[in-house]
């Protein structure tokens, strides 16, 4: 027992280190925080949406408008895999705004243009919003992220 003891390294002292000087040693963290706030315009009955607006709160940079075919959800906190797409890569390109609107406003997954409801009202609210300060208009269509963008 006593050879086990003479092999065994020596014990090491304990250092404490004050306060002061973990501020110092430590790398800062930095804490950033971002407010989305998402604005949905829809009809009463909630099965057609006009718009679907994403800003970074506090941040006032470039706005976007992206006219796509149709809308996925009348969920706001749901982001289907367009919407995510288009805001991991338009917030990383400096638009601080991104506008959706569609080309029809029925709410579905799967839309059939020929079935479609009446399309008159939405066609109205995009000559409207046409009228807005937006930086750049993009138009996606079909499910292989193929987007077209206007100045």
């Amino acid at each position: 027992m006593e050879k086990a003891k003479q092999n065994a390294a020596p014990e090491k002292e304990m250092q404490t280190v004050s306060e002061k000087e973990t501020q110092t040693v430590l790398p800062k963290k930095i804490k950033q925080t971002i407010l989305l706030e998402k604005t949905g315009i829809f009809s009463k009955s909630l099965n057609r949406r006009y718009e679907y607006t994403i800003t970074c709160k506090g941040v006032d940079t470039k706005k976007i408008l992206v006219i796509c075919t149709n809308p996925a959800s009348s969920n706001l906190l749901a982001v289907d895999t367009t919407t995510n797409y288009l805001m991991n890569n338009l917030f990383a390109m400096g638009y601080s705004t991104i506008t959706l609107c569609n080309l029809f406003a029925e709410i579905t997954n799967k839309l059939k243009p020929a079935k479609a409801e009446d399309n008159a009202d939405n066609m109205e609210y995009l000559k409207e919003i046409l009228k807005r300060d937006f930086d750049e208009i993009l138009l996606g269509f079909g499910n292989g992220h193929h987007f077209t963008t206007f100045p």
